[in-house]
């Protein structure tokens, strides 16, 4: 066998052992994916809201705006901005439902010893954003560092939802509080979920995430300094 395709071999049978996705939600809209809570990420949401949790720390955070626009969750043209950067889960209870989701999500992952207390969990993805909510992109990979191991995984979107998805998820749970209230015969009163979500982060007022069409959950590969060609969602 020449070598180069024993290389090969070799390369893609060590692939072929590395960490995969159970479940590929590639060909699902993102607005979908949380309407649904495919991620099993409301109750997370709620408790960190509960206890006023902060924010992820992020760590060389970099972003582009490029001269494109797309949909939102809510159906407004918005421009679409890339960007990369590594979040910071220091608490237990984030790293405790980050390891549940990545055991959910992917099958032949290594022992990292995430719930360690002593330890801090990096994440590091690429993304794009249109409008007040980051989703992973589908042509990267995410990067998670822990006490000095680390795993490259294949891109997911429920990492992009438990990163990023707060400001989504206190609408859908306030979407849904006020469903019930209708079908119960009152009144819906004032959502009282209130994230602390970095200013200018925060999404506008409006109907559910699955009121108007969204943005495919997998935009035109790009480097994140070039403007790019998304497809229409």
């Amino acid at each position: 066998m020449p070598r180069h395709a024993l290389l090969l071999t070799v390369v893609l049978a060590v692939a072929a052992c590395g960490p995969s996705i159970r479940h590929d939600l590639g060909n699902v809209r993102q607005s979908a994916i949380t309407y649904d809570d495919m991620c099993h990420l409301q109750d997370y949401f709620n408790q960190r809201i509960e206890s006023r949790a902060r924010p992820l720390r992020a760590i060389n955070e970099l972003s582009t705006e490029t001269s494109h626009e797309e949909r939102d969750d809510r159906g407004v043209m918005r421009p679409v901005t890339f960007g990369e950067g590594t979040y910071v889960l220091s608490t237990r209870t984030d790293r405790v439902r980050f390891r549940r989701l990545l055991r959910e999500e992917y099958q032949r992952l290594p022992e990292m010893h995430l719930t360690r207390t002593e330890e801090t969990v990096e994440v590091k993805v690429t993304w794009w954003q249109a409008g007040g909510i980051r989703r992973v992109r589908a042509d990267g990979t995410i990067e998670v560092s822990a006490g000095g191991d680390s795993v490259t995984l294949p891109p997911h979107p429920c990492v992009g939802e438990f990163l990023f998805g707060e400001p989504a998820y206190v609408m859908r749970q306030c979407f849904h509080e006020a469903q019930r209230a209708r079908a119960e015969g009152r009144i819906p009163g004032a959502c009282t979920l209130t994230p602390e979500v970095p200013a200018g982060d925060a999404p506008d007022a409006g109907p559910a995430p699955d009121a108007s069409p969204a943005p495919d959950a997998s935009p035109a590969p790009a480097p994140v300094d070039a403007a790019v060609d998304v497809p229409a969602g």
